[in-house]
């Protein structure tokens, strides 16, 4: 808006003197800070055990309003010098965040050395906008292992969560080593979550849910170097389409990389305008990566063929994006998973 409009910032769990409100407009912008350190709006996935009823916040304004969040890893001294090694961000949804049926992706690989601090800290997290909300997660791999204190053991699918109410939280984490095989290295890509009234009831109850990856990887292989953040807020696969425009970023090769997944069985993907012969079943992924970008750019992906009318509504599809950017020493330090929205 290029005039002034409220905006208040709520935090979940606290009380009405806890508010926020500031006057904003396009050209001015307000640097809202949540603090430092594990506790609040991050937490750390080892320590995590059931609900979590204060965290996170609830944004409120009187126009069309965008909103980030963004942090930055804990500061680093070295040589006399600070460093951030590590960002991430991800844009809120909006109301267009609320869903019922929605599948998650982390990076695909985990850092295997010293310097990439050891094993990721991949999650899902998942807020409750009413009261008895009934969240289950599947299409997972059986027999991953959660860091979660409450889920001990070996897990399948599908997998029921604790019943949440009102703004409360679940939070799912993951730390697969390296070694896995990339069946649990990438066990929470394609997840489904959905959610329902506890009661019994047809209310959908919706939920917002953010997933990715803190200390992650893009790379291939058994032992990659580096490691960064990627995650995103991501939506109900019924606001998704079946064509998506992929653009290449600036980093290597096996660090840029288009993540496919299914919703449906038997869902065809053709890129380029061609039959690929990949055909993904619901939960299923396919993974296209740096190299394959048509004149080392571009990448049009649909689950139909685009030179014909479709008989039927064309599947869905659910797309995220693994980017970088390598500077001018060829580095593969700089990596960001992105939920894509469709044509």
């Amino acid at each position: 808006s290029t005039g002034y409009i409220n905006v208040t910032i709520k935090p979940i769990g606290g009380t009405r003197t806890d508010w926020k409100s500031r006057s904003i407009k396009n050209d001015e912008p307000w640097d809202f800070s949540t603090g430092t350190g594990r506790g609040d709006i991050i937490r750390d996935i080892n320590g995590l055990n059931g609900v979590i009823n204060n965290s996170g916040y609830i944004i409120e304004s009187q126009g069309l309003t965008y909103v980030s969040f963004r942090f930055n890893s804990p500061l680093v001294t070295q040589g006399g010098q600070n460093f951030n090694y590590h960002s991430g961000a991800y844009v809120s949804k909006g109301e267009s965040a609320l869903g019922s049926r929605l599948r998650t992706a982390t990076f695909t690989n985990s850092a295997g050395n010293a310097s990439g601090n050891g094993e990721p800290q991949h999650f899902i997290s998942v807020l409750a906008t009413q009261d008895n909300t009934k969240v289950t997660l599947s299409d997972f791999p059986a027999g991953i292992e959660f860091t979660n204190n409450d889920l001990a053991g070996a897990q399948t699918s599908p997998l029921i969560l604790p019943v949440l109410n009102k703004n409360e939280t679940y939070i799912l984490g993951y730390s697969p080593t390296s070694a896995q095989s990339d069946d649990y290295k990438q066990a929470l890509i394609g997840a489904l979550v959905t959610s329902e009234d506890d009661l019994g009831t047809t209310d959908p109850k919706p939920v917002v849910v953010v997933s990715g990856s803190i200390q992650g990887n893009l790379r291939n292989g058994s032992n990659p170097e580096n490691a960064d953040y990627g995650l995103d807020q991501i939506t109900d696969i019924n606001l998704l389409g079946s064509e998506y425009i992929f653009v290449k970023g600036f980093a290597m090769d096996d660090i840029e990389k288009v993540i496919l997944i299914a919703d449906e069985d038997g869902t065809q993907i053709f890129k380029d305008g061609v039959d690929t012969g990949i055909v993904l079943d619901a939960g299923q992924h396919y993974i296209y990566e740096g190299g394959d970008y048509t004149n080392g750019a571009n990448m049009y992906i649909s689950t139909f063929d685009p030179t014909t009318t479709p008989a039927s509504v064309p599947k869905k599809l659910v797309a995220y994006q693994g980017i970088g950017y390598q500077g001018s020493n060829s580095s593969y330090a700089n990596q960001g998973l992105i939920y894509v929205p469709p044509l």
